[in-house]
């Protein structure tokens, strides 16, 4: 059994925690394993460095990217906390979706920036592609990086293979494009050597070493 997932809080440092005072008041939940849990830091550091509204005039809002501009425009950060550990991926479906529900999120009157109560809650607006690559652990940011769609970012990604807004079809073209460039390599039969001569050559079995004191 696979227990490598956790669950993850985002805090932030100007707000206080309801149920536990001593720390900051989380905007985020997550679940993930390896690395997941600091891919938002390098995400977005990199985004506003390089693509800040005040320097591009974007016109949309995502509550997840401005909370942590706007914390980075006050010299201030965000921490992230690994709270629990060693899950299977349903087990940390649950928790994750449990703590959502107790801290609710912003749009309902909570203090979570997280678009949906959890994902399995939303199967029926999934995009059909969403888990064709996830089968494949090709995450949003890796899709987006591939693409290299000027403006594409993982959360724009994410509300449109979650259902939160439709799918553009030009993005929708481009991602059926790249799932049958990965099925392509995926179903492709490797070719057999050949000699020098063209013919095919037989794979031959590797004899054994001799034993000790011989040969």
């Amino acid at each position: 059994m696979d227990k490598k997932y956790y669950v993850y809080f985002l805090r932030r440092p100007d707000l206080v925690d309801k149920f536990e005072p001593e720390k900051g008041q989380p905007f985020y939940i997550g679940r993930g394993r390896g690395n997941r849990v600091f891919t938002h830091r390098q995400h977005w550091r990199f985004t506003y460095l390089n693509f800040h509204p005040s320097k591009d005039g974007w016109t949309n809002t995502v509550p997840f990217r401005d909370l942590i501009y706007d914390l980075w425009d006050k010299g201030l950060d965000f921490e992230e906390e690994i709270t629990l550990t060693d899950l299977t991926f349903e087990e940390a479906l649950l928790y994750e979706r449990q703590a959502i529900q107790i801290y609710g999120l912003i749009r309902y009157g909570g203090c979570l920036t997280n678009y949906f109560y959890g994902e399995d809650m939303y199967k029926e607006t999934n995009h059909p592609l969403k888990a064709f690559f996830r089968a494949r652990e090709i995450g949003q940011t890796k899709i987006c990086k591939i693409l290299a769609i000027k403006g594409l970012h993982q959360s724009t990604l994410s509300k449109w293979f979650t259902g939160g807004e439709p799918m553009p079809s030009h993005i929708e073209k481009r991602l059926q494009e790249l799932a049958n460039e990965i099925l392509a390599k995926e179903t492709a039969q490797p070719k057999p050597k050949q000699d020098s001569d063209g013919s095919h050559k037989e794979c031959q079995p590797v004899p054994s070493p001799p034993p000790r004191g011989q040969g």
